[in-house]
C-alpha cells in the first residue's frame, strides 16, 4: 500500500475544514477601543473594580450614605478691631437755667459744691436726735422770700431707702434759724418714719 505524501494530507485537511463550515479567528483588539457603547447593561460589578479607586464624586447625589457630624473646629482668631471714628462737634450751649438756687446734699449733710449754687452750708438740725432733718442757709445774694422749694431723694446715691420721700417742712427766713427746712422720710399710709437721705433742692 503506498501512502499519500505530506502536501497531500495538509490539503485534505483543508478542504475538510472548508467543508465543515466552522472557521476560527484569532482576534487581538486594539488599544482604546472598547467604551460604554460595547459594555452590556450590569456588565461591570462590585468584585470587577479595584478597592479604593472610585472617589465621592464618582456617585450619584445621595449614592453614598451621610457620615455622622464632626465635633465643631476651634473657634478662629478675632478679626480686627475697627478703628475709633473721629469725634464730633460740640453742640451749641444750652439756656442757661432759671433756678435761683438749687443745691445736692448727701445723707450726712454735705453740701456738693459742683452741683450746688446759691446755697452757703447744710448741716443736720437735730445731730444726734432727729434723723432726717436739714437746716438749708441761702447765700445772702439769693431772696428766698416767697419762692417754693422742691425737694426729692437722690436716688443715684441712696442705697437703703430708695423708696424714701423728701418734703419741705417751713421756709423760716433769713437767719431764724434755717433758710429752708428740709425732711427726709419714709411714708407709709399715716406713718412718717424719717431717716437721713441724700436729696436734691431746687428753689425756681
Amino acid at each position: 500500500m503506498r501512502w499519500p505524501s505530506p502536501a497531500m494530507i495538509v490539503a485534505l485537511i483543508a478542504l475538510f475544514v472548508a467543508l465543515s463550515g466552522t472557521s476560527y479567528a484569532v482576534v487581538k483588539l486594539p488599544p482604546n477601543s472598547v467604551g460604554t457603547p460595547q459594555l452590556k447593561s450590569n456588565a461591570v460589578t462590585g468584585p470587577k473594580v479595584k478597592d479604593g479607586s472610585l472617589s465621592a464624586s464618582d456617585f450619584a447625589a445621595g449614592g453614598l450614605p451621610t457620615g455622622p457630624k464632626g465635633d465643631p473646629g476651634p473657634t478662629g482668631p478675632q478679626g480686627p478691631i475697627g478703628e475709633r471714628g473721629l469725634e464730633g462737634a460740640a453742640g451749641p450751649p444750652g439756656p442757661a437755667g432759671t433756678a435761683r438756687a438749687y443745691a445736692s446734699v448727701s445723707r450726712e449733710g454735705v453740701l456738693d459744691p459742683a452741683r450746688s449754687r446759691g446755697v452757703d452750708a447744710v448741716s443736720p438740725r437735730y445731730p444726734g436726735v432727729l434723723p432726717g432733718h436739714y437746716c438749708v442757709e441761702l447765700s445772702s445774694a439769693i431772696d428766698g422770700s416767697g419762692a417754693a422749694p422742691v425737694a426729692t431723694i437722690n436716688s443715684d446715691m441712696s442705697s437703703t431707702f430708695n423708696s424714701g420721700q423728701a418734703g419741705i417742712e417751713t421756709m423760716i427766713g433769713d437767719g431764724a434759724p434755717c433758710d429752708i427746712l428740709v425732711e427726709t422720710y419714709n411714708r407709709s399710709g399715716t406713718n412718717i418714719a424719717y431717716h437721713d437721705q441724700p436729696f436734691f433742692l431746687i428753689i425756681p
